[in-house]
């Protein structure tokens, strides 16, 4: 059995087919991760190729839409906030595209701006899955990928997702990493909540979400 590996897209001038050749020639499912950090596009990429289904990654719109107009892959899991660009961007080019696959929005970000872009999918008559809310685990990636009867194998036959922070999937069941390195890599985005005291009418405060 042709072992799927994962595709890395760093800029819009590292496009590859390579993906969408080893899709073919085992007959597996495509799926295209859209995403700046590099971590978030592996988990998701980790999760999906445990259910059989090809990946490649990709760090922006362009690439991706560039991918999209060779190949078309039946799934793409999509980033609101991308560098130089969003996902309003990338959707439609999408529906530009024709493009007739699933599209998994995932996000941090409020829950109305989230459906509010995901309805300017729907109105782009893309099919749109509703938001993948981050932080997620890994079986929930897989749940979609069984839901849209992509996956190869069944939920029992899943590995149990294993690595460290260096990718070695000998380690823990969930990466290591330090709280400082992910201050200082921007891995953690900070949203604060107004706190209102509506007895002495003023703001009181706030909240970190």
């Amino acid at each position: 059995m042709l072992k799927m590996q994962q595709q890395r897209f760093r800029s819009p001038g590292e496009l590859s087919d390579a993906g969408a050749i080893l899709a073919e020639a085992a007959g597996s499912p495509l799926c295209y991760v859209v995403d700046d950090e590099e971590g978030v596009r592996y988990v998701i990429s980790d999760a999906l190729q445990s259910c059989g289904v090809a990946t490649q990654e990709f760090d922006c719109a362009s690439s991706l839409l560039e991918a999209v107009a060779e190949t078309e892959p039946q799934l793409i899991f999509l980033d609101l906030s991308l560098t130089g660009s969003d996902a309003v961007d990338a959707l439609r080019g999408l529906a530009a595209l024709g493009y007739r696959g699933v599209v998994q929005l995932i996000s941090g970000r409020f829950e109305a701006l989230l459906k509010n872009i995901n309805q300017i999918g729907q109105r782009h008559s893309l099919r749109m899955l509703p938001v993948l809310r981050k932080p997620f685990r890994r079986n929930a990636i897989r749940k979609i990928v069984q839901d849209l009867g992509l996956t190869q194998s069944s939920p029992e036959a899943w590995p149990p997702a294993r690595c460290n922070a260096a990718g070695d999937r000998k380690g823990e069941s969930r990466p290591s990493v330090r709280l400082d390195e992910a201050l200082a890599k921007g891995w953690v985005e900070f949203w604060y909540q107004p706190i209102f005291d509506f007895r002495a009418d003023r703001l009181a405060g706030a909240e970190l979400l």
